[in-house]
């Protein structure tokens, strides 16, 4: 047919919501302050919570640093994959959307 349901529209979005949630919160993750005064949202603890106390000293904020460094070129270069991938994503929704459904090409 060459009408879609809305239900069928509703799913067909839903994946680009995701992807651009991913991407807010890529681009501008909460501070864990922010966090610390509120409970998490899922039933989880995140790690971090239980590994890292609030900083009482030099030498711990030292400590704390030094393993920020140590991860952090990690984390540069797998958010860079992951903001790469999500354009992608949103690239073939793009052109899924100009596609006839059901056609081969969809």
């Amino acid at each position: 047919t060459l009408f879609r349901s809305p239900d069928e529209e509703e799913e067909e979005d839903d994946w680009e919501e995701e992807a651009l949630r991913l991407e807010r919160c890529l681009s501008y993750p909460e501070d864990k302050e922010q966090l610390a005064g509120s409970p998490p949202a899922s039933p989880e603890i995140p790690d971090y919570f239980l590994k890292y106390d609030a900083i009482t000293s030099p030498e711990q904020r030292q400590v704390y640093e030094e393993h920020f460094d140590a991860d952090y070129t990690e984390y540069l270069d797998l958010h860079s994959k992951i903001g790469k991938v999500t354009e992608r994503f949103i690239q073939l929704g793009s052109r899924m959307k100009k596609l006839k459904p059901r056609s081969e090409e969809h």
